[in-house]
């Protein structure tokens, strides 16, 4: 999904470092996370997840997936792996590069 911006921050260990346009809270409000290394939740519906592999959005809402097919991850990719992820749905730290 093209229209994806980043990737809600503040999983696991990994906190937002700087929060810009703070505002009062806000139900709902959630850190978007533009650079940096941050936790997402991956499944393996685009096969298994090597570390430097380019991920997207997938069908599982709230979740990542490899982006095997370069020509449709332009626009689309939200970051690189750091970790193998093999099977089913995980959690695993990513650099955030959108591209």
């Amino acid at each position: 999904d093209s229209r994806t911006v980043g990737v809600i921050s503040g999983a696991a260990s990994y906190k937002p470092g700087l929060v810009l346009d703070r505002q009062q809270e806000l139900e709902n409000r959630k850190p978007i996370a533009l650079v940096g290394k941050v936790f997402v939740r991956v499944t393996d519906q685009g096969g298994p997840i090597r570390i430097g592999d380019r991920l997207t959005t997938s069908d599982l809402q709230g979740h990542a997936m490899k982006a095997a097919d370069p020509e449709k991850a332009i626009g689309a990719v939200i970051g690189k792996s750091l970790v193998t992820h093999e099977k089913g749905t995980g959690l695993i730290p990513i650099v955030i590069a959108l591209q």
